[in-house]
């Protein structure tokens, strides 16, 4: 049996590696809410570089990202999540922009599935 605290020492070590990178990436990042904007700002992220998706409409959030190349989606990892990390990747991908979603599906992995939302990093960026 694995022992918990070991399992989050792991985590926390997996995801500062993945946010030091993340925060080299100079790609804007698209999050859903605050309080996952606040978890990647609490991980080292700069705050300029992300935009929530709350209170934003689709078209608003093209314009926005209209002069980029590269666009980082952190979204959910509900149904929810899930159809818009689709919706972004055709809207942006029609654009032309590389929609990347590898920090994405890392901290999936880190979880082995068991993260439901970004916001939730919050507890394993604590020292």
């Amino acid at each position: 049996m694995v022992d918990k605290k070991e399992l989050k020492r792991k985590r926390q070590e997996d995801l500062a590696v993945l946010f030091a990178n993340l925060a080299r990436d100079d790609a804007p990042i698209l999050v859903e809410g605050k309080r996952d904007r606040e978890a990647l700002v609490k991980g080292g992220i700069e705050p300029r570089r992300i935009t929530m998706l709350h209170g934003r409409s689709r078209l608003d959030i093209e314009e926005k990202f209209m002069d980029c190349k590269d666009i980082i989606l952190l979204l959910d990892y509900d149904a929810e999540g899930l159809k818009m990390i689709d919706e972004f990747k055709a809207i942006f991908s029609r654009t032309g922009k590389r929609v990347n979603t590898w920090y994405w599906s890392k901290i999936r992995e880190i979880f082995t599935g068991h993260i439901d939302c970004i916001e939730n990093l919050r507890g394993f960026l604590d020292s």
